[in-house]
């Protein structure tokens, strides 16, 4: 079969396709008719061109669709060089912040800040009072207060 209709089907893809597009769809096309070849009937010239119909309609709504995604994510707002940059020396300070204080501190300060967690949830997660839970808190955010110095001024933190 595909030595019989390879260039048929090639010649159709190129139609709609650059060489190497047209090549990719044609492959494709006799995938196709591999997987599905007891559908194939005994003349497959016109039944391979209906596959090939269906298989360049989908490359080109793909080749659409990518076009499309490149074109929003070129019209994105990149943060500026010096926005990047602040940021990344703020976390990078409030990461050494960090990994000064004291295991449990730092096990207070990341259910606060990264699982967003209230202080009562703070203590139903570390099996202590809502009270104990309240000091915890309390005592790791003096202590990271304490501790953090960022790089940079205008960060917003007091």
């Amino acid at each position: 079969m595909v030595r019989e209709h390879a260039h048929v089907v090639h010649r159709y893809a190129r139609v709609y396709l650059d060489p190497e597009d047209a090549e990719e769809v044609a492959a494709e096309v006799f995938a196709v008719a591999w997987r599905r070849g007891d559908e194939a009937p005994d003349h497959p010239r016109a039944w391979l061109l209906g596959v090939a119909r269906r298989v360049v309609a989908n490359h080109v709504r793909g080749r659409r669709r990518r076009l499309a995604l490149l074109d929003r994510v070129g019209r994105a707002r990149e943060p500026a060089r010096a926005e990047q940059t602040a940021l990344l020396e703020e976390l990078d300070a409030l990461r050494a912040a960090l990994a000064r204080l004291r295991p449990a501190d730092r096990q207070v300060i990341a259910l606060l800040g990264a699982e967003e967690l209230t202080t009562g949830e703070i203590a139903r997660v570390l099996g202590i009072s809502p009270d104990a839970a309240a000091a915890r808190v309390s005592r790791a955010r003096r202590r990271l207060r304490a501790v953090y110095q960022p790089d940079h001024e205008g960060n917003g933190h007091e």
